[in-house]
């Protein structure tokens, strides 16, 4: 390969940032971008793949591989010459709805196929071809290499060859570009580290719609568009020469309005934004010339037209100190993820390539749009080509109907924004836009129980709760706290029992500003202890007053006993929707129990999409069965109570009447699996010298657990189960020994990590448990551990091990064994025939 070799150069930060995501997704072809044109006519084969074969010789970014593995930091590596591979595809023998599906069936393992960045091109076509003189070209790329505007400019100069036209002299190259970045970038940090800072202290937080979800499609990326009517769009676009600012400006505008309704802010929304940083001497610049900086948007009270300046300032700002993001350790406590979880791009350049070029009169060419994949929730997007508002959007996290109503909203508040008068205020036009969300869940309760304080929320069996009456017992047991000295930020532990005092205890605690900590009784003793230990419990709610052992000195309240009412006036703590409300422990084991946090907008919009899951509307009642799953979400007991209906509480039994497999659709609480979490009690078993961790074929957690005396399976079992959660107990199974553990190889695999770390990292003495990002590193820098490693012989490391176990001894015990293969995305898939049999059950019971 060297022999045909052109330049060898680092990585711009916009690349470096991409490349690490891409490392890190387990699902195949993210920032793999499939652009689609409609051929119509003769299409000369020949002529076509010359041309595309002429522009891989004249733009160095199509013959560019991506070398991380093999080099102490990433580079592009620029071939002298290279060939665009077109490839063909016949669908003529199918009918007209069976290309359809043919197609999209192709678009996804086109993408899931990827690309390998060390072999150039990162790019490739396909031929559809229809019959009857149709066909549909896709230009599949890697996004490391192509922006958006290279693209519309690399399909503007394919036309142009195709017909036979000449172009102008070679374009400037890459190279001049990223190093002009980079020095702009050391010219500018001072003033840059200022700006992020202030920006970045506001991101972080999630919509309500944003949550893990079970009922995730196959293909994890999907989008959805919005077409806009051109007189649509010329109202937008009169209304942003009205109040002086661009189309881009008020996009952004309506995009942070969506946001905040959505469950953002309320003062401030913190979103990332797609700038431009070719300047003016890399107009020409072909590769990938953008960066994702976030942007935070203030909702001050102030005329609308003030307000549209300062966005524009700000994303000016943005675009000029782009560059200076490349320290992703100020991204994030841990340096592992962006300060955004949505991003908006808007095309705003022009765009001849893709807007039916002229090609004579044999052929005819039609934009489709192009199908992508980011590493964020939502990707908004005014893209180039017939005008359309668009979502990408992350299916594991976000609803494709949840992203349609977005977009809606999205459309309205451009509307609201067109008709705004000039001397509008910004709370004005806000009014006239989508209802906010309800902060906190006592704030919905409440105004739910105003509007209906005789409808049942709960039934425990002992008889029904209304919802007035559940709120007034909550405000009397939330002045009984707050005299009690429970403040805001406080811990306060409810025995999750099923009464119907769990719910009364957790509203109270919530109005104070409290965290719940939910205690299941199922959990061992130890590990109960445990959990209010590390949870640092202020006070237990419990709905009997049975103090148990592993309570004391710990101040216990009965729900119901005596109390003092709620002084005159009382108005309980608003939380931020941002806030913790929630801690659920059903992870870690009693050694170290693990939490899984969850605030208020976590939980009301999970039970909001429950609901939607379950076919749950106004009046209709739910059973809770503790059943087939572990511990109580948060969320579980106030579905039906939030969507007009009566949760009936089994109170810790099993229900005839109710249905267990409908938990199993619903979002999963607490914290992941992980493996060591079991490993750690069994290895620390007499005589167990190693163990390995697995999900076996009908997913239940399975345990191979290797010893050199004789073990007993029962003991091991008791072990497990007086120290862990009920749903991680595995089914346990001896292995014959091999022999005592090869200690030398995880002593080999340290002294690797700590010699690559310390060079890394330039520190001499690397502690062996202390995290990476603690000792001064970020995630560009891990792409040197990663490709250390494999040069070392660690051939199984991933860039998500490297994330997962943070510190040198967790990441050469992980090295040291096979990878536990148990928690690989596959393993989500198995919810939908549940699903699909939880659906069937439900149509017979209302037959």
């Amino acid at each position: 390969m060297t022999d045909h070799v052109a330049d060898i150069f680092p990585l711009t930060p916009a690349q470096a940032g991409m490349l690490v995501s891409t490392l890190r997704e387990a699902e195949p072809g993210l920032y793999v971008v499939q652009m689609r044109f409609a051929l119509s006519g003769q299409v000369d084969v020949a002529r076509l793949t010359a041309a595309w074969d002429a522009l891989v010789t004249r733009h160095e970014m199509l013959r560019t591989a991506i070398i991380w593995d093999t080099t102490s930091s990433p580079v592009n590596v620029i071939l002298t010459d290279a060939a665009m591979p077109v490839e063909h595809v016949d669908l003529t023998h199918l009918l007209a709805d069976q290309q359809l599906a043919a197609v999209t069936r192709f678009l996804t393992r086109d993408r899931r196929r990827g690309f390998e960045l060390q072999r150039a091109p990162l790019s490739r076509v396909t031929l559809l071809d229809l019959g009857d003189g149709e066909q549909e070209m896709v230009w599949t790329h890697h996004h490391l290499i192509l922006d958006g505007w290279s693209t519309a400019h690399v399909m503007e100069e394919l036309w142009q060859l195709y017909v036979g036209g000449s172009l102008p002299n070679r374009p400037p190259g890459f190279r001049d570009f990223a190093v002009r970045i980079a020095n702009a970038s050391q010219r500018r940090r001072i003033d840059a580290d200022a700006h992020w800072d202030h920006v970045i202290s506001g991101g972080g937080a999630r919509i309500d719609i944003d949550n893990p979800r079970s009922d995730r499609l196959d293909d994890p990326w999907t989008q959805c568009v919005l077409p806009i009517e051109a007189d649509r769009l010329y109202l937008w676009d009169a209304a942003a020469q009205q109040h002086h600012t661009t189309r881009s400006t008020l996009v952004h505008a309506a995009w942070a309005m969506t946001l905040r309704a959505a469950g953002l802010g309320p003062d401030e929304v913190t979103f990332g934004t797609v700038v431009d940083s070719r300047g003016p001497d890399g107009a020409d610049v072909v590769g990938l010339c953008v960066a994702s900086t976030p942007m935070r948007i203030d909702f001050s009270d102030v005329p609308i037209v003030q307000w549209l300046r300062q966005i524009s300032i700000e994303r000016a700002t943005s675009q000029e100190l782009a560059g200076n993001l490349a320290d992703h350790r100020r991204w994030s406590v841990d340096g592992s993820e962006a300060p955004f979880r949505y991003i908006l791009a808007v095309e705003a350049y022009a765009h001849a390539g893709l807007s039916n070029p002229d090609v004579g009169d044999e052929l005819a060419v039609r934009y489709l749009g192009v199908n992508e994949s980011t590493e964020f929730a939502l990707t908004a997007g005014l893209p180039a080509g017939d005008p359309c508002l668009k979502l990408t959007i992350d299916t594991r996290r976000i609803g494709v109907s949840d992203a349609a109503a977005l977009l809606d909203r999205w459309a309205k508040f451009l509307d609201a924004l067109a008709t705004a008068p000039t001397a509008g205020t910004v709370t004005k036009v806000t009014a006239t836009g989508p209802a906010f969300v309800w902060h906190t869940l006592p704030e919905r309760i409440r105004a739910l129980a105003l509007e209906h304080p005789e409808r049942p929320a709960f039934n425990d069996g002992a008889g029904f709760l209304m919802l007035g009456a559940l709120v007034q017992e909550a405000e009397e047991l939330a002045a009984h706290l707050c005299a009690r000295g429970v403040r805001a930020g406080d811990r306060v532990g409810i025995l999750s029992d099923g009464t119907a005092g769990v719910p009364i205890a957790t509203l109270a605690i919530l109005a104070v500003g409290g965290v719940v900590v939910l205690l299941d009784p199922r959990h061992p003793a130890p590990y109960r202890r445990a959990v209010i230990a590390e949870a640092g419990l202020s006070r237990i709610l419990t709905p009997h007053p049975d103090v148990r052992p592993d309570w004391e000195g710990i101040d216990v309240d009965a729900v119901f006993g005596e109390r003092a009412v709620p002084p005159e006036g009382h108005t309980p703590v608003c939380s931020s929707r941002a806030d913790t409300a929630f801690l659920v422990y059903d992870g870690g084991s009693a050694l170290l129990p693990r939490a899984a946090r969850y605030n208020h907008a976590d939980v009301i919009s999970a039970a909001a999409e429950s609901a939607a899951l379950l076919g749950l509307t106004d009046g209709d009642d739910w059973v809770i069965s503790r059943t087939g799953r572990g511990a109580l979400s948060p969320w579980e007991m106030w579905i039906a109570p939030l969507t007009g209906g009566c949760t009936v509480l089994a109170a810790g039994t099993d229900d005839e009447d109710g249905d267990p497999d409908d938990r199993e659709r619903l979002p999963h609480a607490g914290v992941a699996i992980d493996a060591t979490d079991v490993e750690s009690v069994l290895v620390s078993r007499p005589g167990v010298t190693s163990c390995v961790v697995r999900l076996d074929r009908i997913d239940r957690l399975e345990a191979v657990v290797t010893a050199a005396a004789p073990c007993s399976v029962r003991e091991l079992n008791r072990a497990l189960r007086s120290a862990l959660p009920e749903r991680l107990v595995p089914k346990v199974a001896l292995a014959q020994d091999g022999g005592a553990p090869d200690a030398n190889r995880q002593l080999q695999c340290e002294q690797d990590i700590r010699h690559l770390w310390s060079k890394v990292l330039d520190v001499r003495d690397v502690p062996l448990d202390t995290p990476f990002f603690d000792l001064g590193g970020d995630s560009l820098l891990l792409i040197s551990v990663l490709s250390g490693l494999l040069n070392k012989g660690w051939t199984d490391v991933t860039m998500t091990d490297l994330f997962a176990y943070p510190t040198i001894r967790s990441l050469s015990k992980r090295l040291s064994r096979p990878a536990p293969a148990a928690f690989s995305p596959a393993a989500r898939e198995t919810t939908r025939p549940r699903r699909d049999a939880v659906a069937a059950r439900r149509e017979r019971r209302n037959l």
